[in-house]
């Protein structure tokens, strides 16, 4: 971004300041995860140390958004490029179409466990 002819392609920087904030976006969500984790530790270790089992339902609550969170680190980490997530019910059942650029195949079989 500071060199001398960064902005003079239009195009070009502005691709790259898109990946930038998606760079940036990736570490925002992983500083979350983790602050996350550490939450759930703490609070597992405080029901530990007071015997507290009324703790149970929080815990499960932050666990539950824990794994939501990565799920969806996940599957933008397995579809690389722009993608889209949609929800509801398809209008074939059986059938996948996954469209994109770059797809792994092996990372896709992984995802839908059929390996």
């Amino acid at each position: 971004m500071e060199a001398p002819n960064f902005w003079d392609d239009t195009e070009t920087s502005q691709k790259k300041m898109k990946e930038l904030k998606s760079y940036k976006d990736d570490v925002e969500v992983y500083r979350q995860l983790e602050t996350s984790y550490e939450d759930i530790e703490t609070l597992i270790e405080m029901g530990y140390e007071e015997n507290d089992a009324s703790i149970i339902p929080e815990i499960e609550e932050e666990l539950n958004s824990l794994k939501e969170s990565y799920e969806q680190l996940r599957i933008k980490t397995l579809l690389s490029g722009e993608y889209e997530i949609r929800e509801g019910e398809p209008d074939y059942t059986g059938r996948l179409c996954v469209i994109g650029t770059d797809i792994e195949e092996h990372r896709l079989e992984h995802l839908f466990e059929l390996v």
